[in-house]
């Protein structure tokens, strides 16, 4: 087969703009530090990149959202660290104030005290965080508790997902640890009874209280301690997230990432292909132009 100045042409320029090629190719890796830039550049790994992202976004939204819930229930701690202070108080009024020693105007003169820390409970259930109410259930955007202490949140519990597939409660029941559910203490209305109590110098009544505050102490008490349980498991699901991202990044960083000295020296490789195949190409050209001047 007779090999014409065409072909010898076309197989010098073929040369030359694949070892182009190549040798852009090797820069861009260098430039990008990604040795997958192109989907066409290794398909199958190009795939388990994106999934691996896509991952990654998951495991971030799995951690931000249990490190909020865990501030949530650590703000939810604080406010229910205060109501136990507040039913204490009022306790120790009563216990105080049942004591036959006392006279009426002493215990008329405590009314306005049990008042006072009847608004702060109120107050407290009605605390907001982050820009939600922190007792009011899955209905977190309007306060619970009414000027009157009647309960208008919802019943139920928000929850939020700590894993794949796995969602852990993210809230208080305020309405069994204010209200007392079906079988508990209305706190409120404990107190209201006792601020009763004081002002009519009924100290039947005012001994009366006692065990009722006992009870709506031991309510607050019980919902703080699930709080603290829910907010350390958050705290637990959002370190845990955290750390299987990092994982995560490492294994596409794997599949992605070029090394460094690697993509150096493959870049200095292609860059003396490229000048190879100029320099074989122009003899070609010389060789063929030679032929025709013979």
């Amino acid at each position: 087969m007779r090999v014409t100045d065409r072909m010898v042409f076309e197989t010098g320029a073929a040369r030359v703009l694949g070892a182009q090629s190549r040798l852009a190719r090797a820069s861009e890796e260098l430039s990008t530090g990604r040795k997958v830039i192109h989907a066409g550049d290794a398909p199958a790994a190009a795939g388990l990149i994106l999934t691996g992202r896509a991952e990654l976004q998951r495991l971030q939204s799995l951690s931000d959202a249990s490190a909020t819930a865990a501030d949530e229930l650590d703000a939810a701690d604080a406010a229910l660290g205060s109501m136990t202070d507040v039913i204490t108080r009022a306790r120790e009024l009563a216990v105080q104030l049942a004591n036959g020693t006392y006279s009426a105007a002493d215990r008329g003169a405590s009314a306005p005290e049990v008042r006072s820390l009847r608004d702060g409970l109120l107050a407290l259930g009605n605390r907001e965080f982050g820009g939600r109410y922190l007792f009011g259930g899955r209905a977190d955007q309007a306060a619970p508790f009414d000027a009157a202490a009647a309960y208008v949140g919802d019943a139920g519990t928000r929850q939020v997902e700590i894993a794949p597939g796995t969602w852990a409660d993210a809230s208080v029941r305020a309405d069994q640890a204010l209200k007392g559910g079906a079988t508990g203490v209305d706190v409120f209305a404990a107190l209201d009874d006792l601020q009763t109590a004081l002002t009519n110098n009924d100290a039947v009544a005012i001994t009366a209280a006692i065990p009722r505050l006992d009870q709506a102490l031991r309510q607050v008490i019980d919902a703080r301690t699930r709080a603290g349980a829910q907010s350390a498991l958050f705290t637990l699901s959002a370190s845990m997230s955290a750390q299987a991202r990092t994982n995560q990044e490492i294994a596409v960083g794997r599949l992605s990432d070029a090394d460094t000295v690697q993509s150096a020296s493959r870049l200095a490789l292609a860059q003396r292909a490229l000048e190879a195949s100029i320099a074989a190409a122009q003899k070609s050209f010389q060789a063929s132009l030679l032929d025709v001047l013979k």
